[in-house]
């Protein structure tokens, strides 16, 4: 590991010191690691999402009937309480890193 590499990782490195008063060092992950983490988190809502489908069909759920019988009021409430968490979450974490980047900025210009 050459001086590069060990400048970058202390960049990442972290203190986070917990209620208890016990100081924890963690190491963030790099972009491209958080990125195929999200990728990984949106293909298993997607496939999961095809196969509440295929086991719709499968058991015999008609598809053309779902105005008549309420079953589409039932799959919008089952995916907005199963999934608008995540996405909701990843949305939150998304502006606070935003307004964590910006004020380091804003810190840096002004020192």
């Amino acid at each position: 590991m050459n001086a590069a590499d060990r400048a970058h990782d202390a960049r990442r490195r972290r203190q986070l010191v917990t209620p208890e008063g016990v100081p924890l060092d963690i190491v963030l992950a790099t972009r491209g690691a958080r990125l195929m983490a999200l990728v990984l988190d949106y293909t298993i809502i997607f496939f999961s999402m095809i196969l509440v489908f295929v086991v719709l069909l499968v058991t015999g759920v008609n598809l053309d009937a779902i105005e008549d019988n309420g079953v589409g009021e039932f799959l919008f409430v089952l995916f907005i309480t199963v999934f608008y968490p995540f996405f909701s979450e990843e949305r939150r974490q998304q502006r606070q890193r935003a307004r964590e980047a910006s004020a380091i900025s804003a810190g840096a210009r002004h020192s």
